[in-house]
C-alpha cells in the first residue's frame, strides 16, 4: 500500500490560521519541502517550544535551512545535534556505532530533510516553564494534529513533549504512558515514538539513538535501505 503524501497547501492554510490565531507565533514544519516529500522514511520531530524569548513572527523552516544562523545560536549543539544525527541515522541505515562517531556540523543538512514543529508556537527560554508551556501548548493543540495531518509522516518522534500532544495521539497510544521511551504502530504507514528531549543528557547520542531504533523495530517498522524505493 502506498504511504500518503503530505499535503504541503493544506500545511500552509494551517500556518495561516496558527497567524490569524496568534500573530506573534513561530511557525514551523517540513524545513525543506521538496526533501521532506521524498525522504525514506519521512520523519516529523514534535519538540516544545522555540527558544525565542525576543518574540515570536519568524519562521523557525527558514532559521534551520541556513547553517550560518543555526550555528549562530548558542544553543544549537544542545537541541539540533541529536537530532541531525538521529534524522541522518534513521535515513541512512546507519548503525549505532556509527552514529556515535558522527561530527554534528559534518551531517547537520539531515534536519533538511524532516520536519520539525512545536507544541506551543509562543516564544520560550532556554529552561522550560512548564506554567506557561502547557497552558501555551494546549492553545495550539488542534492546530498541531492538523500540522500533523497535513505532513503525513511515516514516523512521528515526540521528544520530550509526548504528554502535551493532540488528545487523539494520546489516546491511540496509550502503552506509552509512563514509558521514558517507547513506539506504536498508529496505522500502516504512521508511527509514534516517545522520547526524551533531544537535549537530554541521560545517555550519549549513541545509545540515544540505539534506543530510539529499538523501540521503532519493536512497534513493528522496519528500516529500509536508501536505495530501496519500495513503499
Amino acid at each position: 500500500m502506498k504511504s500518503k503524501s503530505p499535503d504541503f497547501q493544506s500545511h500552509e492554510q494551517v500556518l495561516k490560521s496558527i497567524r490569524r490565531y496568534d500573530p506573534q507565533t513561530v511557525i514551523d514544519g517540513a524545513v525543506v519541502p521538496a526533501r521532506y516529500a521524498v525522504a525514506k522514511p519521512r520523519i516529523l520531530w514534535v519538540l516544545r517550544e522555540p527558544n525565542a524569548d525576543n518574540g515570536g513572527a519568524w519562521d523557525l523552516r527558514e532559521f534551520l535551512r541556513k547553517d550560518s544562523r543555526l550555528f549562530g545560536y548558542p544553543q544549537w549543539h544542545c537541541t539540533y545535534s541529536a537530532l541531525a544525527k538521529i534524522s541522518h541515522g534513521l535515513i541512512n541505515c546507519s548503525p549505532a556505532k556509527h552514529v556515535g562517531r558522527l561530527r554534528p556540523r559534518a551531517v547537520v543538512d539531515a534536519i533538511r530533510d524532516v520536519a520539525v514543529i512545536n507544541v506551543s508556537k509562543r516564544g520560550g527560554k532556554g529552561k522550560v516553564e512548564w506554567g506557561r508551556l502547557i497552558p501555551n501548548a494546549q492553545d495550539f493543540t488542534s492546530f498541531v494534529e492538523r500540522q500533523i495531518a497535513a505532513l503525513a509522516p511515516e514516523i512521528v518522534i515526540a521528544a520530550g513533549s509526548y504528554k502535551l500532544l493532540p488528545e487523539s495521539l494520546r489516546e491511540k497510544s496509550a502503552s506509552l504512558q509512563g514509558r521514558v521511551i517507547g513506539a506504536v504502530r498508529l496505522s500502516q504507514k504512521m508511527w509514534l515514538l516517545r522520547c526524551y528531549h533531544t537535549a537530554q543528557t541521560c545517555w550519549p547520542h549513541e545509545m540515544f539513538y540505539d534506543r530510539i531504533l529499538g523501540a521503532l523495530k519493536e512497534a513493528g517498522w522496519r528500516m529500509r535501505h536508501p536505495a530501496d524505493n519500495s513503499t
